[in-house]
């Protein structure tokens, strides 16, 4: 029974994302018409999962909005359920210290966003449940989860599973033009990559190439934007390193080590740019720019007359795979929730739906159809060859996930509010140190001197 009520409320989600632009200027109350059949044939009580109110605390509402269709998640979830999903709004950075009140007070709320400092940080203030008790309603066993499995373990603390990633997204890309490459006669990266030949020995000649025989006449550079995570990531180990909950320093990787002198001999050719420009620069000054997909449409809709493709950070000589960080896409069980399963069964309901292929046909048709302003201007759009090749890459099997906890351990190791070397985090000089502070952090091993130190104190703190 579960199974057939789950295909004809996929049927029925599928259905209303079909009918998004049609809809578009109907009432909530139409968006859902003809629907009435499936859900009087599925919505049976029969368990315990069934015609549960979650409360979802967060920065951002897992509800349409008005004049918006349900994603096929949430309609997959009420659909099959009768359930619902009520929003709890909090400011980003006061949703920990929300959730911590709301629990001491005994007020409901059952399911968290998560991201890096859930784990380990939050976690040691038995703020979240594990989901081990849930496994048969994740239906772990189906084959919708094998390529997570890894990923999952690797996420494993003190024997339990508090994440459960559902879905992979921004991984570290290089964007760059085709249309300059081809000009130049350089070689192109993505072809490289498909040959297996895409290495850092690789990415450093085209650079050089690229300043050499580029036609801008002042300031050429290889590469801007964020480019240490990228290579740091690229060699597949993390600077923290988990071991289902003891976690130990990983800087004196040969790996590691490899990374930042990599990093160093970039900024010692003169290779690099800082900025902070959120898209291809304006002035073609630089062969490569350094993030990841979301700037990808902005750049095809800047640049129409130019034909741009992303690819792979390239990995190490020696590698014999890529390597990437990614974002996780993940929910978090509140610790006084008494709805677990139910919680459980949205999570599926969320990995359901990615791995779909009908879902995830109606996901690319809209992924490739242009962002037009009022006044019709494009703002943005993203190309078949992009799209299909980012799909590639988000596939955790062709592009290694290197999840490094050291970003869910407190400021000072992880910092988004300071840009003095000083007071940094240690994974944000890490990243960047020697490329952007190179009177304080002058080489490798000065620099592993002092943030190993402080990295050795913070991480025994979780230990």
């Amino acid at each position: 029974m579960k199974k057939l009520k789950r295909i004809l409320a996929l049927t029925s989600a599928l259905s209303l994302i079909f009918t998004l632009t049609a809809c578009k200027n109907k009432k909530k109350s139409d968006t859902v018409g003809g629907l009435s059949s499936v859900l009087q044939e599925s919505s049976i009580p029969e368990n315990p999962l069934e015609n549960k109110t979650l409360y979802w605390l967060s920065d951002y509402n897992l509800n349409p909005q008005e004049n918006e269709n349900r994603s096929a998640p949430l309609a997959l979830f009420e659909n099959t359920y009768g359930s619902k999903i009520e929003y709890i709004h909090v400011e980003a950075d006061e949703k920990y210290t929300r959730l911590a009140q709301m629990i001491q007070a005994g007020e409901q709320v059952d399911m968290f966003p998560f991201d890096m400092s859930a784990l380990p940080q939050h976690s040691l203030n038995n703020l979240f449940q594990p989901l081990d008790d849930y496994y048969d309603i994740l239906e772990m066993e189906d084959e919708m989860w094998s390529d997570m499995k890894p990923l999952i373990e690797e996420l494993k603390y003190k024997d339990s599973h508090y994440v459960i990633p559902y879905a992979l997204s921004s991984p570290n890309l290089l964007t760059y033009s085709k249309t300059v490459i081809q000009s130049l006669e350089l070689e192109d990266p993505y072809e490289l990559y498909t040959q297996g030949k895409w290495t850092w020995d690789k990415f450093i000649e085209l650079m050089k190439a690229f300043v050499q025989k580029s036609p801008v006449k002042y300031g050429k550079y290889g590469i801007t934007g964020e480019l240490g995570k990228g290579i740091l990531q690229s060699v597949g180990e993390p600077v923290v390193i988990n071991e289902n909950g003891t976690f130990s320093n990983n800087m004196n990787s040969p790996m590691i080590e490899k990374a930042e002198n990599f990093l160093a001999e970039i900024r010692s050719a003169n290779l690099y740019l800082d900025s902070k420009a959120t898209y291809f620069p304006k002035k073609k000054n630089v062969l490569f720019f350094a993030g990841s997909d979301w700037s990808l449409a902005e750049t095809n809709a800047k640049y129409p007359d130019e034909e741009y493709m992303i690819v792979p950070f390239p990995k190490p000589d020696e590698a014999s795979s890529h390597s990437s960080g990614f974002d996780i896409s993940a929910i978090m069980l509140a610790a006084n929730s008494q709805h677990g399963e139910a919680v459980a069964a949205y999570i599926n309901c969320e990995r359901i739906a990615r791995t779909t292929e009908e879902y995830l046909a109606i996901v690319k048709e809209k992924s490739l159809a242009e962002n037009v302003t009022a006044t019709g201007v494009l703002a943005g759009v993203i190309k078949e060859n992009q799209y299909d090749a980012l799909q590639t890459y988000l596939n955790p099997t062709v592009l290694k996930p290197v999840i490094d906890l050291g970003y869910g351990m407190g400021n000072a190791m992880y910092a988004t509010d300071t840009y003095n070397y000083e007071t940094r985090g240690i994974m944000n000089n890490l990243n960047d140190g020697l490329l952007n502070y190179k009177n304080t952090a002058k080489d490798w091993e000065t620099m592993k001197e002092k943030l190993s130190r402080t990295a050795d104190v913070e991480i025994e703190k979780y230990n």
